[in-house]
Parts: structure tokens; C-alpha cells; sequence
């Protein structure tokens, strides 16, 4: 089972309970300070779901810790359409290359595709609920 870190401030149980409901073991952290700190103690998932925009210690910063650490985890970034380029343009500026990307609000079908994609799993075979695309719409039922 593949182990998934992730990393947000704002819904991080919505995150979990669908990634756990679709076969992978998911830890959370709400903030990049924990984030940092889970890593520092040596424990690599294999795969980091990290929110761009949290108070006091970012994505990027987060990422800029991985790489000092060459620690070199598989990692999906969440940011609204609006971040996107911003982030894209600062991460390959300080050499960490382009990340998978899921947009905010997050699509859950998207966000599992994009995990099965980055972890090099076959395609899904599980789907989300009917009619529940969007991490908002999942957290409501």
C-alpha cells in the first residue's frame, strides 16, 4: 500500500478520507512546520500531496527544505490557477524543477488520477462516489 503525505491548512481530513476510501495509507500534517518536522525524523512517504499557500511556512519552503535534504519524494502541489505560474517559475528558479499540479478547488477524480500518474500505478479502477467530483462536495456528504 502506498503511503501518502499530506501537507494543507485548510481541509486536510477531506484529503485523507478520500485517499484512505480509495486504498492508500494517508497521514496529515496541517502546515509546512510539521511537514518539515516528519521529514526530519526520517520518514519518507512515497508520495507528498502539498498545499502551496499555508500561513507561516509555505509549499515552496517546504520543497526548498526537501531538496536541501536530498530528500527526493514524489510530490503533487495543490494551488489555484491564478498561483500556478508563479510557483512553476520560482521552483524551477531554485533548481527543483516542475511538480505534478492539482488546482484549487481540488477535483477529486483529478486528484486521483494525478496520483496514479505520479506514482506510476495503472490507471484507476476505483472511482470517486457519483456525483461527488470536488473536495467540497465530498466533505458535505
Amino acid at each position: 500500500m502506498h503511503k501518502i503525505l499530506v501537507v494543507d491548512d485548510e481541509r486536510p481530513t477531506v484529503l485523507q478520507n478520500f485517499l484512505s476510501n480509495m486504498g492508500f495509507d494517508v497521514a496529515v500534517v496541517s502546515g509546512g512546520e510539521k511537514a518539515i518536522q516528519v521529514l526530519d525524523s526520517g520518514i519518507r512517504p512515497d508520495l507528498l500531496v502539498l498545499d502551496m499557500q499555508m500561513p507561516e511556512v509555505g509549499g515552496t519552503e517546504v520543497l526548498e527544505h526537501m531538496h536541501c535534504m536530498h530528500c527526493d519524494i514524489p510530490t503533487i502541489v495543490l494551488a489555484s490557477s491564478t498561483e500556478a505560474q508563479d510557483y512553476f517559475r520560482d521552483l524551477q528558479e531554485l533548481g527543483l524543477g516542475p511538480q505534478n499540479i492539482v488546482f484549487k478547488p481540488v477535483d477529486l477524480t483529478i486528484l486521483l488520477e494525478t496520483v496514479k500518474v505520479t506514482l506510476e500505478m495503472p490507471a484507476p479502477d476505483i472511482q470517486p462516489e457519483e456525483g461527488i467530483t470536488d473536495a467540497k462536495d465530498y466533505f458535505d456528504n
